[in-house]
């Protein structure tokens, strides 16, 4: 499929040369508006890799800690692991990454603690 650009120098080609002129200076401009998002979308992509790289090491620490310590339940580690690998709005770091100090056993027991007041607290 042609890009935008080649599409404009396309259809400049039939008009009279000072239009055709102005066509393919718009091209040019469209040319690398296209190289640059495609740069865009290169360095994202590898931004997203990254976060998804660290995202599955942070899951396997998690569930090694919560295999030694039993913590947590399958459903609460997966909720835990959602809520603590949420990125940022810029999307390159996870929520925990933001954390000044950050021990995954400790942040477990807490969520443990928390879990169970809300199921105290909830009518059965």
């Amino acid at each position: 499929m042609p890009t935008l650009a080649e599409r404009i120098r396309s259809v400049g080609a039939s008009l009279p040369p000072e239009t055709a002129a102005e066509l393919a200076a718009i091209a040019d401009d469209v040319h690398q508006m296209e190289a640059t998002v495609d740069a865009l979308v290169v360095a994202i992509d590898k931004v997203n890799a990254a976060a998804d790289k660290r995202a599955s090491v942070f899951k396997d620490q998690c569930r090694k800690v919560n295999e030694e310590h039993k913590l947590l339940s399958n459903k609460d580690i997966w909720d835990f692991y959602k809520y603590w690998t949420e990125r940022s709005s810029g999307h390159r770091k996870h929520r925990w990454e933001k954390e000044t100090s950050f021990d995954i056993k400790r942040r477990m027991e807490r969520w443990a603690e928390n879990n169970e007041k809300k199921r105290a607290q909830s009518p059965h």
